[in-house]
């Protein structure tokens, strides 16, 4: 269930669990319903503040952004690549601003309000400690707090727009120290945060390696095709076996296998390309082109290896065409 708002022209969507979440963590703050209920709107009310301060800042420079108040994704992008790293960097210090200047201003708030209202007083005392406090978690230099994003955009600036795996290191080493340190003492929940934290960026740092290594592999494809077409083909053979060498990419990966089968075919190497087939390289091509290199290979009294990619083309096209499909897919 979604509770959907607008402010101003930013949608605003809070998410049913967040609310659950936000009761669960009240109750095991508070003693009484009342002062549990005043937590989770205390909690609420600052988040929400907190993250219409990134949209709101965004907005004003010309990003639409939507805020989704829920506790398994993130509330607002803050990526946010169409801006500059600055402008970054101001969009994500907005979010903190926002939060210490409602715990600021709902501290002021507690000195005038009067003794005669307790609820009140109480609503807005747990405003103050948790604007404040939300505020400051949220400086903490780990990705994907504020203070992390705040660290990329200036890293982006400082390295033209190649920062996120430093940061990314330094947001995983940070969380595992502060983690052995809330063991140290004794705090468990801190320790399981900063631990998912660490796990969250070595994860993300895992993903750009493998988009790193595709990319390469894309290009070494691409330098494959470039050198059959210059008849350097030697040369195509070795962008081929890097290409698939270095890609995660089955559709890559597929086209480099289909490549270099017909570059061991010009070079007349016919052992290397039935290696090939036989250890996956068949995968996605058709069997008009197998039997192309099987009939090839007849014509030249290369009678074994004809046989042996006949028997590739009976005995795999299952598997060839579910690899085709995976690859398509």
């Amino acid at each position: 269930m979604v509770l959907a708002l607008k402010w101003g022209a930013v949608p605003v969507r809070i998410h049913a669990t967040f609310l659950v979440i936000a009761a669960l963590l009240g109750l095991t703050l508070q003693q009484t319903p009342l002062g549990v209920a005043l937590w989770s709107a205390a909690l609420v009310v600052t988040v929400l503040v907190h993250e219409l301060g990134h949209a709101v800042t965004a907005r004003a420079f010309g990003v639409a952004m939507v805020v989704d108040v829920t506790p398994f994704a993130p509330m607002t992008d803050l990526r946010l690549s169409g801006l500059g790293p600055l402008r970054r960097a101001v969009v994500a210090l907005a979010g903190p601003i926002a939060s210490l200047a409602l715990g600021a201003l709902a501290t002021v708030a507690c000195h005038w309000i009067a003794p005669a209202r307790p609820t009140l007083a109480a609503a807005v005392h747990q405003l103050a400690w948790i604007g404040v406090g939300w505020g400051a978690l949220n400086l903490i230099p780990i990705l994907p707090f504020d203070g992390g994003y705040l660290l990329l955009a200036i890293a982006d600036r400082v390295t033209g727009g190649r920062g996120e795996q430093p940061i990314r290191l330094g947001s995983a080493v940070l969380a595992v120290v502060l983690a052995i340190a809330s063991l140290a003492a004794h705090s468990a929940f801190p320790a399981l945060l900063c631990g998912l934290l660490a796990l969250q960026n070595a994860r993300a740092l895992r993903a750009r390696e493998t988009e790193s290594w595709d990319a390469l592999a894309r290009g070494h494809l691409t330098a494959g095709r470039a050198a059959i077409e210059r008849d350097e083909v030697t040369v195509a053979i070795q962008h081929c076996v890097e290409a698939r060498r270095m890609s995660s990419d089955p559709a890559v990966g597929s086209e480099a296998a289909r490549l270099l089968a017909y570059a061991y075919a010009l070079t007349g190497t016919w052992r290397s390309l039935v290696r090939l087939l036989e250890s996956g390289g068949a995968v996605g091509m058709d069997d008009a082109e197998l039997e192309k290199y099987e009939r090839a290979a007849r014509e030249l009294g290369r009678v074994a290896d004809a046989e042996r990619i006949a028997q590739i083309r009976t005995g795999d096209t299952g598997a060839r065409r579910e690899g085709a499909h995976d690859a398509a897919g």
